[in-house]
């Protein structure tokens, strides 16, 4: 888990009055299920391909015109129009910060998250809230599993305790945030906890496992789980049917994870090192990439944080971009699949790690990683790895309405994605506007393109 230093529900539920006290500035043809809404002139892109024209929105979802009406018309003129963002790896779902994050979020596009790694008792109040047309539909691991005293140990007691979860102590945390295993019966007990507090994945650390040495902080490097212990923890889970998300940091953290049969590799590994590691630490081969791909692993991004807290480091900045992009370029190479997520936030409102899955993006861009629209069409994919069971990301009828609205193409240039005009989420406007259109009812018949 990294930070800035210093730094599912159904629209058929809420009504346009209810998001207007919410929002205060959702025009009233957001729909509310009664009318239709045909959105017109657009150019429409899912992440994979292309159409012009017309899309009809009704109770949230996306409809086929016949049978229709009348129509309220929101005239696109043009503009581009994409799938919505997601976010793959971020832990700022948490009460004390969530008006914040969520506000954040939705200006940006992004609607999906993933959270390996929370505190449940801190989310336990807002999940209610969660996965509605006004917030982020959002999966957590709950805790994390790991070695006594491994990481996240001392990051939640030692850092996270005083700013974001009121002072809790190890004892409050153990067990709910971590879960700090030494045997394979103390993971069994584990992922059974982990299970019972509603987790929707698991999340398990490995940190320089080639060096792993017994469990304690005193004057010795940070580590995760016992390496021995993670094919167990897959087991477990699998059995219970949890996929499972594993930290790494080297690369024989990434080779141990695909030989237990992990699903996700929650981190690139080299997107930094400290002074007593090296490059070649880090460094996947050809053959590392191959055996993921055929396994079906997917590895999260997370190239974002460096530039957060090396950001007065030029020269270590450098160094790090260069690994980032040398690992990706062999993971495409080999056709694993990659996903979007930053892993940073703006834990105190500062400002530094702000729009975090945004500065993701740029940061891909900027290393030379990804063109814009593989970088875009990444970020859309993500968010159909969270949420594999609903039909999000697309245009056609009886797919989630949920799209975003840009005054200038973002696909060649990034820089355009501040054009974003509008973003829509299950048939209600949550970012910007179409306050100009007239929400006339009209015959949903005339359809012109």
């Amino acid at each position: 888990m990294f930070y800035a230093d210093r730094n599912r529900g159904s629209s058929k539920l809420y009504a346009t009055g209810a998001l207007v006290a919410l929002l205060g500035a959702v025009p009233s043809f957001a729909d509310d299920g009664s009318v239709a809404v045909a959105y017109r002139n657009g150019i429409w892109w899912d992440g994979n391909s292309e159409s012009m024209g017309t899309k009809y929105v009704r109770d949230g979802s996306f409809v086929s015109p016949d049978g229709l009406n009348d129509c309220r018309t929101v005239d696109l003129r043009g503009a581009t129009v994409t799938a919505p963002f997601a976010e793959g790896h971020n832990h700022n779902i948490v009460a004390s910060i969530f008006e914040r994050s969520n506000a954040e979020y939705l200006r940006n596009g992004v609607f999906y998250v993933k959270v390996p790694t929370t505190y449940p008792p801190a989310i336990d109040g807002i999940r209610e809230r969660l996965d509605r047309p006004d917030t982020v539909d959002v999966v957590f691991s709950m805790g994390g599993v790991t070695s006594p005293g491994g990481h996240p140990v001392p990051l939640f007691v030692n850092t996270l305790s005083d700013t974001l979860y009121d002072g809790a102590t190890y004892d409050d945390f153990k067990r709910q945030a971590f879960h700090e295993v030494e045997n394979e019966s103390e993971v069994r007990a584990a992922v059974e906890r982990i299970s019972s507090h509603g987790a929707d994945f698991v999340k398990v650390t490995l940190i320089y496992s080639e060096d792993y040495r017994a469990p304690g902080y005193d004057g010795q490097p940070l580590r995760g789980l016992h390496p021995d212990l993670l094919p167990a923890v897959v087991r477990e889970s699998h059995a219970r049917g949890l996929t499972v998300t594993l930290h790494v940091n080297s690369a024989a953290d990434f080779r141990a994870g695909v030989a237990a049969g992990v699903d996700e590799i929650a981190h690139l590994p080299g997107i930094a090192w400290p002074p007593d590691r090296t490059a070649g630490d880090h460094r996947l081969s050809a053959e590392d990439a191959a055996r993921a791909r055929d396994a079906g692993i997917a590895v999260v991004t997370t190239t974002y944080v460096i530039e957060v807290v090396f950001r007065n480091q030029p020269e270590k900045l450098a160094t790090f971009r260069a690994m980032q992009k040398s690992n990706l370029a062999t993971l495409r190479a080999a056709g694993v699949e990659i996903r979007i997520g930053s892993d940073t936030y703006d834990r105190e409102g500062t400002g530094v790690g702000a729009n975090p899955t945004l500065g993701e993006i740029r940061s891909l861009v900027s290393i030379g990683a990804f063109d814009p629209t593989t970088a875009l069409s990444l970020w859309i994919a993500t968010g159909r790895s969270i949420f594999p069971e609903r039909r999000i990301a697309c245009f056609d009828p009886g797919c989630e309405a949920s799209f975003l609205v840009f005054a200038k193409n973002p696909r060649t240039d990034i820089d355009k994605l501040a054009t974003l005009s509008a973003g829509v989420k299950q048939g209600f406007v949550v970012a910007g506007s179409f306050e100009d259109q007239s929400p006339a009812i009209a015959d949903c018949r005339s359809r012109q393109r």
